[in-house]
């Protein structure tokens, strides 16, 4: 399947699948519940698991004012000044610097949102994580 992203460019794969906003969210309630901030991603890069919540607690302790729903889409060593040492592109630790939102996708999941551009998103993690 190939997906052409909103930037130009275009991803290919055979894991590639492309999902409404609405059934995005239904999948998202199904394995954590309503409440959002218990919502887990993997990062596509380097595998930190990550939510909303940790966004929303970089927030509240003043390190980045970074939107919380960014945890779908970009992994958290991006935003969180703590970290000593973070991953790059050609070094996987985890948590890194890695976005779906740069100039390479490592995405197999494209959410088609209401106006029918397709955004890359994080896969969701295990329930259990």
């Amino acid at each position: 399947m190939r997906v052409d992203l909103s930037s130009g460019g275009s991803v290919e794969g055979d894991k590639i699948r492309v999902i409404s906003l609405a059934d995005w969210i239904v999948e998202g309630e199904k394995r954590f519940g309503s409440d959002k901030k218990l919502w887990k991603f993997r990062c596509s890069h380097c595998g930190h698991i990550q939510s909303f919540g940790d966004f929303i607690e970089l927030n509240r302790l003043g390190i980045s004012p970074v939107n919380p729903e960014t945890a779908y889409m970009s992994c958290i060593g991006r935003f969180d000044s703590r970290l000593k040492i973070v991953g790059t592109l050609n070094d996987k630790v985890s948590p890194c610097n890695y976005t779906l939102g740069g100039l390479f996708c490592f995405a197999d999941t494209f959410v088609e949102g209401t106006d029918g551009k397709k955004h890359p998103v994080f896969e969701w993690a295990d329930n259990n994580v």
